[in-house]
C-alpha cells in the first residue's frame, strides 16, 4: 500500500504573557567587563512611522541594542511626530565603542520594525529612523515547511517507516518569534476510518515526529500540542535560528477491517503563534 503524508501550514494569532521568577542562591567570581571608549554622552535618536505613513504617539517604547555585546535599553516616543532620543554614550550601560552597530526596534499596535545605525565618534549623536522604507509593517506569522510532502511508499500493516530526522525544514517567514503548534488527523477512506493514537492496534495508527538532535519520536495526536517555542525570526540584523529541521515517523495499523484499496494519505498541520 503507498502511502503519503501531506504537511500544511496555517496561523491563529494568540498573544500570551507569562512570567516566571526563580530564585537561585550562588557565588559569583566577578571579572570586570571591557568598558566602551565614548568620552561622554552620544545619542540616537530617529522618528518612526507606521504602515501607512503615520507617526506613532508618544510613550511607545523603542528598545536599542548596541550588536557587538548584546547591551540593550529602551526609549519612549515623544510629541506628536513620532520622535525618541536615547543616550548611548558614556555610562549609559551600553559600553560603545566608535564603529558598534545600533539597532532600533519597535513595536505598536500589531506593528513592528528595526533599522540600524553606527557609532561615529567624529559627531555627538547618529539618526536612527524608522520611516519611509523601514517603517513599521504589520506582524506577520507566516511559516513554511520543506518539502511539502513524504510518500512513505508501500508498508504492511503492522510495519512502519521513517524518515531522517533532517528531512523537514520548517522555517519562520515572518516578523516576529513564534510558537509552533502540532496536530493530525484520522485518515478516512470509504466511509471508514483509522484512528490516530498513541499506539498502534486495529484500525489505529500512530505518527511521531522527532526534531534535529533528539532521541526519540514524540507522538502526534488530534488536538494541537506545541511542537516549537519562541521560534526568532529572520532579522537584517540579529543572528538568528529561524528555522526547526524535523522527521516524520509513520507506523501502519497491526490490521484492518475493511480492507482499503489504492493508496491512502493523511495530513500534519502547523499553526503559529506570537510567542
Amino acid at each position: 500500500m503507498k502511502y503519503s503524508v501531506v504537511l500544511r501550514n496555517k496561523h491563529l494569532v494568540i498573544i500570551f504573557v507569562s512570567l516566571l521568577v526563580i530564585a537561585f542562591s550562588f557565588s559569583i567570581s566577578y571579572t570586570p567587563l571591557a568598558k566602551g571608549d565614548l568620552g561622554g554622552p552620544y545619542y540616537v535618536r530617529g522618528y518612526i512611522k507606521q504602515w501607512n505613513g503615520t507617526a506613532v504617539p508618544s510613550g511607545v517604547t523603542v528598545t536599542i541594542t548596541n550588536n557587538e555585546n548584546d547591551n540593550s535599553g529602551t526609549a519612549t516616543t515623544t510629541g506628536s511626530n513620532g520622535a525618541y532620543q536615547i543616550d548611548v554614550g558614556k555610562d549609559s550601560g551600553f559600553d560603545c565603542t566608535n564603529g558598534d552597530q545600533i539597532v532600533v526596534n519597535c513595536s505598536y499596535s500589531g506593528q513592528v520594525g528595526e533599522n540600524d545605525t553606527t557609532v561615529d565618534t567624529s559627531d555627538t549623536f547618529a539618526w536612527c529612523n524608522l520611516s519611509g522604507g523601514t517603517r513599521l509593517q504589520n506582524q506577520s506569522l507566516s511559516i513554511n515547511v520543506s518539502p511539502w510532502n513524504w510518500a512513505a511508499g508501500s508498508i504492511d500493516y503492522g510495519s512502519w517507516n521513517a524518515t531522517s530526522n533532517t528531512y523537514f525544514n520548517l522555517t519562520n517567514q515572518g516578523n516576529v518569534n513564534i510558537n509552533v503548534k502540532i496536530h493530525g488527523y484520522n485518515i478516512s477512506y470509504g466511509g471508514n476510518y483509522w484512528n490516530l493514537t498513541s499506539s498502534v492496534g486495529v484500525n489505529n495508527y500512530t505518527l511521531k515526529y522527532q526534531k534535529s538532535g533528539a532521541g526519540t519520536w514524540t507522538a502526534i495526536g488530534l488536538a494541537n500540542a506545541s511542537f516549537v517555542t519562541d521560534l526568532e525570526f529572520n532579522s537584517d540584523y540579529f543572528d538568528y535560528t529561524f528555522w526547526q529541521k524535523f522527521g516524520l515517523n509513520l507506523s501502519m495499523p497491526t490490521s484492518v477491517a475493511p480492507t482499503p484499496s489504492g493508496s491512502l494519505s493523511t495530513s500534519v498541520r502547523f499553526w503559529s503563534e506570537l510567542a
